[in-house]
């Protein structure tokens, strides 16, 4: 298995996939993601989701994020650009 080494301190402590969660109003649970909007309708817009994770290193904290499907993310991109 490949290892990870944190990319500020070169440590291999890294704690692997983790989800952001942000505790909304009513204190619901929702992890963070981003969006990209393929359509500019009025009606019916259509949007790719890309789920963020983090992976954190367990001796400086350094956080790196990550989103789950990129190259849909970047389909949709080119898509929102034409």
């Amino acid at each position: 298995m490949d290892e990870i080494k944190c990319l500020k301190c070169g440590s291999e402590k890294i704690i692997k996939n983790t989800t952001i969660t942000d505790f909304s109003h009513g204190n619901i649970e929702k992890n963070l993601s981003v969006y990209i909007q393929k359509t500019d309708r009025a009606f019916f817009n259509k949007s790719v989701q890309g789920e963020i994770n983090a992976q954190i290193c367990g001796d400086c904290g350094n956080m790196d994020l990550k989103v789950k499907n990129p190259k849909e993310l970047w389909k949709a991109y080119l898509k929102s650009q034409e």
